[in-house]
């Protein structure tokens, strides 16, 4: 008889996701998934805090659709937190939040102008028109 056609998986998968913390970014698992990394956590000694877990897209080049050889595309991670630039803390390095140090520079104050002096040049004119027109009448009034 004919031997069956075997299709080999030649599996090749994208880069881990950094790792997300597990109550933060749950909404983006399953139940399954979510107990599945809640057990490994567990299993690992990583608490509540530092419970994470990171996601990767793996596919068959080969297209067998058998999953046997399957990598894995969910792992539980340590999660620690990144300080960075953007967090709104003021840590690392930094002379105010998220600014200074490694960071952007802070901005400084602007500093306060004087208000331009406009008005009062309106009103010096002002008052040379006032006393020019008062010395014209005085003037045609005396003739």
């Amino acid at each position: 008889g004919a031997t069956p056609v075997k299709c080999k998986e030649n599996w090749k998968c994208l880069d881990w996701s950094l790792c997300k913390k597990l109550n933060e970014s749950s909404e983006e698992l399953n139940n399954e998934n979510k107990n599945y990394i809640q057990n490994r956590c567990d299993l690992f000694g990583f608490d509540e805090s530092s419970c994470g877990f990171r996601i990767r897209f793996c596919e068959d080049l080969n297209r067998c659709n058998i999953l046997l050889a399957k990598p894995e595309t969910i792992e539980a991670c340590d999660y620690v937190y990144q300080q960075n630039c953007n967090d709104n803390i003021k840590n690392q390095n930094e002379e105010g939040i998220d600014c200074g140090g490694d960071c952007k520079p802070c901005e400084s104050p602007k500093p306060v102008q004087e208000s331009k002096s406009y008005w009062k040049v309106g009103i010096l004119l002002s008052l040379i028109l006032l006393i020019g027109v008062i010395f014209f009448f005085y003037r045609k009034k005396n003739r």
